[in-house]
C-alpha cells in the first residue's frame, strides 16, 4: 500500500488536466446478491446511485472542471444477460448519469471481463454497433480497436488496454476463447473443471498461481508490440501517458487473483519501450513516458509503486460500498505529479512522475518495505528481495517470508533431534 494513502491535498495549483474515474459499477436491476464464496454483498442498484452522485460532483467542479472520464470497466454486470433482463434497458439506465457533460468530453470505457458477458466481441471491437466507447481509431493502427491511445490534453495521452484480448468471456465463436482456454489447460496453470458452472476455479491454486482463472485473460503479442510502439511514439512527441486496463498488470496492485496472466511480458514494455522493441529492454533504466497506470476488477482496491517508479492504483467498486458510501474518484496531473482525489471508498494519493534515474534494484515504496519488514520480522534486504519476487504484492510478500521462516525453524527443529 502507498505511503501517500489517505493524505491531505490541497489543492492551490491549478491542474494541467483533470479527470474522472470510477471503476466496476456492475449495475442490473435486480435485488441486492453476493459474490461466489457468498462472503461479500453486492448492491446492483445502489452501484447506480454511486454512479449518478460521482457524474454530479464532477459535472459540477467550476474551478477544476472534468476534462474526460475514465470507466474503467464493468459498467454493466453479467447479471444483464445471465438472467435475461432487459439489456437495453438497462444501458439506457446506467449512462444517463453521463448525460450531464456534453460530448466534448470524452469518456473511455474500458473493456472488462462483464463487458464481454454483455456484449459480442465484434461490437466491443467496433465492427459492430455498440452503446458503449469500447474502441476508436488508433493513431497508429489507423483503424477501429479495443486497444488504442488518445491525446486528451497537450502532454497527455491516455492509453487504452484489452486485458480480455485473449480470453475465455469472449464466446464460443471466437478464436481467442479457445486460446484462452488452451492457454489455462496448458502447463498445469488451472486444473479444475473451469468450463464447468459451479466450480471453485482457485482450487489448487497458490501463490502467483492465484491469476490463472478465466475471470481474468491476457494481451497478445501483437497488442504488446503496438503498446511499445505508442509509448515509444508518446516519448518523441514528449507526452505523458497514464494506461488504463481493467485487470492490474502487476501483482502488488490488488489481489493476485484479479491479475493479468502475463504481467510478465507486459511490464517490461512500460518500464523501457525502446528497448522493448530493439528486443533488450532494461528492467530499471529504460526511458519510459508512463506516469500511472490505473485499473478496476479487484473490488478491494489497491495501489503500488514498481521497480520502475510507476504507481498502480486498482480504484474500489462501487458495487460493494456500504450504506451511504461513495466510490469514486478525481484526478489531477500537474506539476509532475498524479494526484488521487478519492470519495468514499477511493482513498486520496499523491504521487511524482516516475524518476529519469533508477537505483540499482529498483525504486521501492519506503512504506511497503517497513510493513513487510514489521510483519514478517525480518531485515529491509529480505523484505525488498520478497517484494521483488511477487511483483510489489505485500501480502504475498509477507506469507512467502512466513512459510519460509517456519520451513526453515522445522529443518532446524529436525536436524537437532
Amino acid at each position: 500500500m502507498a505511503a501517500t494513502e489517505n493524505i491531505q491535498i490541497t489543492m492551490e495549483d491549478v491542474p494541467s488536466f483533470t479527470f474522472g474515474v470510477i471503476a466496476d459499477v456492475q449495475y442490473a436491476d435486480l435485488d441486492d446478491g453476493s459474490n461466489f464464496s457468498k462472503t461479500v454483498v453486492r448492491r446492483y442498484r445502489n452501484s447506480l446511485s454511486i454512479l449518478d452522485k460521482a457524474t454530479q460532483q464532477w459535472a459540477s467542479q467550476t474551478s477544476n472542471p472534468i476534462q474526460a472520464i475514465l470507466q474503467l470497466g464493468d459498467l454493466l454486470d453479467g447479471q444483464c444477460t445471465f438472467k435475461k433482463l432487459d439489456l437495453d434497458k438497462c444501458v439506457k439506465s446506467v449512462l444517463a448519469p453521463f448525460g450531464r457533460f456534453p460530448k466534448e468530453i470524452p469518456r473511455f470505457d474500458i473493456i472488462g471481463n462483464h463487458e464481454c458477458y454483455n456484449f459480442s466481441r465484434d461490437a466491443l471491437r467496433g465492427k459492430t454497433k455498440c452503446p458503449l466507447n469500447t474502441s476508436q481509431v488508433d493513431p497508429i493502427t489507423r483503424c477501429p480497436s479495443s486497444y488504442y491511445s488518445y491525446v486528451v490534453a497537450p502532454g497527455v495521452r491516455f492509453v487504452v488496454l484489452d486485458a480480455f484480448e485473449i480470453s475465455t468471456a469472449n464466446g464460443k465463436n471466437d478464436p481467442t476463447t479457445d486460446t484462452a482456454i488452451q492457454y489455462l489447460k496448458s502447463d498445469g496453470r488451472n486444473k479444475t473443471d473451469f468450463l464447468i458452472d459451479g466450480v471453485d476455479w482457485a482450487t489448487g491454486l497458490t501463490g502467483l498461481e492465484k491469476r490463472f482463472v478465466p475471470y481474468n485473460g491476457m494481451m497478445s503479442t501483437t497488442q504488446l508490440a503496438w503498446l511499445a510502439k505508442t509509448l515509444d511514439a508518446a516519448l518523441v512527441a514528449n507526452e505523458k501517458c497514464v494506461v488504463a486496463s481493467h485487470i492490474s498488470l502487476i501483482p502488488g496492485a490488488c489481489s493476485v487473483s484479479c491479475v493479468i496472466w502475463n504481467y510478465e511480458d507486459a511490464l517490461p514494455v512500460l518500464h523501457d519501450p525502446r528497448g522493448y522493441l530493439n528486443g533488450s529492454p532494461q528492467e530499471f533504466g529504460g526511458e519510459t513516458p508512463v506516469i500511472a497506470c490505473m485499473y478496476g476488477h479487484a473490488h478491494q482496491g489497491g495501489c503500488c509503486v514498481d521497480q520502475r517508479g510507476i504507481p498502480h492504483i486498482t480504484f474500489q467498486a462501487p458495487l460493494e460500498a456500504v450504506g451511504d458510501e461513495t466510490s469514486f474518484a478525481t484526478v489531477e496531473i500537474v506539476n509532475k505529479q498524479v494526484i488521487v482525489h478519492g470519495e468514499g471508498r477511493v482513498p486520496s494519493r499523491k504521487f511524482s512522475f516516475p524518476p529519469d534515474y533508477v537505483p540499482d534494484g529498483g525504486v521501492f515504496d519506503p512504506l511497503a518495505v517497513q510493513n513487510v519488514m514489521s510483519a514478517a520480522q525480518v531485515p529491509s534486504r529480505a523484505a525488498k528481495d520478497a517484494l521483488s519476487k511477487t511483483g510489489r504484492n505485500e501480502s504475498l510478500a509477507i506469507e512467502t517470508l512466513l512459510d519460509f521462516k517456519a520451513a526453515y525453524a522445522k529443518w532446524q527443529c529436525a536436524i537437532s533431534i
